[in-house]
């Protein structure tokens, strides 16, 4: 059905509305005239030229956003509306949740995706900063800007609601794409710094949870709980959480980026390094990434800080943790399992881990509930043994976690990639929630602990320090 056209940077938007228009007609004229009624779900794409999804979204008006880049640079989207949410409130059930996904999901628009994530406990009641966000939430933008193998397309997705009529959704969407914008937004100038930081918990608080930690893992009650802080800023005015996210991505290569903005006040934004996992087709990817140094300030530095990373013992048990996790969980859902042969060094802009890489061909009958169920979450944001460190962590955070390091991520009908919701932040209003945390096993100290996540926290804080602060 495609029209053709050849967009002019300058005419995208005429152009974009007259073919996106044009074709929706189209489609509902075809599916009625074929099967007298519209199909539930129907999808129009467009090709568009190199415009950034990040920035054009910036560009649209307040209300329900969400953007997603994987870590490979490979697939870029940025969203608009609600064409169909699926989420809730009560513990998530992974096979209820992804079979209302399937309802929606086609082979007949294999670019179609839902957008969203789950909080780290899905059993822990809702704290009043997370109500936007429910235990769950994935969304199918109602329009779309993405990026796929080079190539840039913009997407109008219907999905029928039962107490309306497929014609009056079709004039409704015709409206609301007449209303959008095609240009990109610029960044603001710099915003006040924050006014104020708390940390929960502060120093002494840190100390103490961490010697009750060493204290359960000396009982032999854990071997391992990994521990984070909310570093909570305030402004004197409200934050755009696309703003900090475009000043986030640019500083933060190689990592997973993420915008999920339920209101126009509320959004949780990260830039993680660390999958959970991707699946396409049978094919299942993770990776171990445990153990932190910074990085250095030279060239020879930086070489002795991983090499120091390396050989500390402390480190290689954290990371030996998660990937035995790994490959016992691989072992359940795959048919057959290859890993790296050793651990090496991952290094980002601010730290450098430990990481090792483990891939598997899927069994006919494992599903994406399974592999969720099987690797949420892993030792490297819960701990060792899982039940008991995520038994310990509610009494050692003063805060609640919500999605952070939860699994966020992007569904198709033949794919699914899934990042730890690590290296995030809460945006409200004018105030902003950082988190980071830290593996805790015997030979852990408060100060190194401490000053491991304000390292983590690094970019964030340059990013503030970018807007000002």
């Amino acid at each position: 059905m495609s029209t053709g056209y050849i967009f002019q940077e300058e005419h995208v938007d005429s152009l974009a509305h007259a073919q996106l228009v044009e074709r929706l007609e189209e489609a509902l004229s075809a599916a009625l005239t074929a099967a007298g009624e519209a199909p539930r779900v129907f999808r129009v794409e467009a090709p568009l030229p190199n415009i950034s999804p990040l920035k054009w979204l910036r560009a649209q008006r307040p209300g329900p956003r969400v953007y997603w880049s994987d870590r490979d640079g490979i697939f870029e989207s940025a969203g608009v509306g609600e064409a169909c949410v699926v989420g809730g409130v009560d513990p998530v059930d992974y096979t209820a949740l992804f079979a209302r996904l399937c309802e929606t999901l086609t082979p007949a628009y294999p670019n179609l995706s839902f957008y969203g994530g789950i909080q780290f406990d899905s059993a822990s009641d809702l704290s009043p900063q997370w109500a936007p966000f429910g235990s769950y939430r994935f969304v199918a933008p109602k329009f779309e800007l993405f990026r796929s193998a080079g190539a840039t397309r913009f997407a109008c997705t219907i999905v029928s609601a039962k107490e309306r009529s497929v014609r009056d959704q079709i004039a409704d969407t015709i409206l609301q794409l007449r209303a959008l914008s095609f240009g990109v937004n610029e960044l603001p100038a710099d915003c006040a710094p924050p006014l104020s930081r708390r940390d929960a918990p502060d120093y002494a608080g840190w100390a103490d949870a961490i010697r009750q930690a060493l204290a359960a893992a000396e009982q032999g009650a854990i071997e391992k709980v990994v521990l984070a802080r909310e570093s909570r800023f305030t402004f004197s005015e409200p934050l755009d959480p696309l703003a900090l996210l475009v000043r986030l991505t640019d500083a933060t290569p190689n990592s997973y980026h993420f915008c999920f903005q339920a209101s126009d006040s509320t959004a949780f934004i990260g830039a993680s390094p660390e999958r959970l996992f991707r699946r396409e087709g049978q094919r299942l990817e993770s990776e171990a990434l445990a153990g932190t140094r910074p990085r250095g300030a030279d060239e020879i530095s930086d070489q002795a800080l991983g090499n120091a990373l390396m050989q500390c013992d402390k480190d290689i048990r954290e990371h030996r943790f998660v990937f035995e996790a790994l490959r016992h969980a691989f072992a359940a859902l795959c048919d057959y399992v290859t890993a790296d042969p050793d651990v090496s060094l991952i290094k980002l802009q601010v730290c450098q881990h430990l990481w090792r890489r483990i891939e598997g061909a899927l069994r006919p009958s494992v599903s994406d509930p399974d592999i969720l169920r099987a690797l949420h979450p892993t030792p490297a944001v819960g701990g060792y043994p899982t039940a008991a460190a995520l038994a310990l962590i509610p009494r050692l955070e003063p805060f609640h976690r919500g999605w952070y390091a939860g699994p966020v991520g992007r569904i198709t009908h033949d794919t699914a990639e899934f990042a730890v919701a690590i290296r995030s932040g809460l945006v409200q209003d004018s105030f902003l929630a950082v988190y980071s945390g830290a593996g805790i096993l015997p030979g852990s100290h408060p100060e190194s602990e401490w000053a491991e996540i304000e390292n983590k926290m690094g970019t964030f804080l340059s990013v503030l320090s970018a807007n000002g602060g």
